[in-house]
């Protein structure tokens, strides 16, 4: 009975991101349309339409939607109550203006939700939107958003990628702000190579891009 409940649970959560993240979508697909039928840049907004619906599909080629929002959320930490995980990481407008409102714009290949430019500069999307009319209204936000993915152990991906992209609401430039996060490796038991484990090393920084930030060096 356990199992089934749990598996019950596990399908509710799936559907529930799979639905915000598809009402996400289909609205920035109406406001691209809106735009395109009005003739208002009518190109650029036909290319973002195509970009978005490919890259919609390379995504979940890749990632199961819960997952994705996982993913997408490291500043969000999967602890109980379950249901205000899910209320957090389920937000339709962080993933239209942090997400959506990147991969519009996304020629390249992205890579569990990674775009790599070269060895140095490894670029991770996410939902993450920073508000604030005030410069030290949004550095108190960014404080925050350090400190809860510091204290995220589960992000094996992030740790692979050099720099977090995030949405602020004037674009300004956050390439000197960063977080450590800890290295994790994946260990084998010497005596059973069926048994594996993780550990951590040495910390590493990487560091926060606006959306505007990395487009301009993805696709110079």
């Amino acid at each position: 009975m356990k199992v089934l409940t749990k598996q019950q649970d596990d399908d509710y959560w799936e559907r529930l991101c799979a639905n915000c993240f598809e009402d996400a979508f289909l609205q920035e697909v109406e406001r691209l349309e809106y735009f395109i039928e009005g003739n208002i840049e009518e190109d650029i907004n036909i290319s973002r339409k195509l970009n978005l619906e490919k890259n919609r599909k390379r995504v979940l080629e890749q990632h199961k939607y819960s997952e994705l929002l996982e993913k997408l959320n490291p500043h969000h930490i999967p602890i109980s109550p379950v249901a205000e995980y899910y209320s957090n990481i389920t937000c339709k407008r962080s993933i239209k203006e942090a997400f959506l409102h990147f991969i519009r714009e996304l020629e390249s290949e992205i890579v569990d939700l990674m775009i790599k430019v070269d060895e140095m500069q490894v670029f991770h999307t996410s939902a993450i939107v920073i508000e604030g009319d005030e410069p030290y209204e949004r550095d108190y936000e960014l404080h925050k958003i350090k400190s809860l993915i510091e204290q995220n152990n589960q992000l094996l991906p992030l740790s692979k990628s050099t720099h977090l992209i995030i949405k602020t609401s004037d674009e300004h430039d956050l390439s000197e702000q960063f977080v450590q996060m800890q290295t994790i490796a994946e260990s084998i038991d010497a005596e059973s190579t069926q048994e594996h484990g993780l550990s951590t090393s040495n910390p590493i920084s990487i560091r926060f891009e606006s959306v505007r930030g990395a487009l301009g060096r993805i696709k110079q």
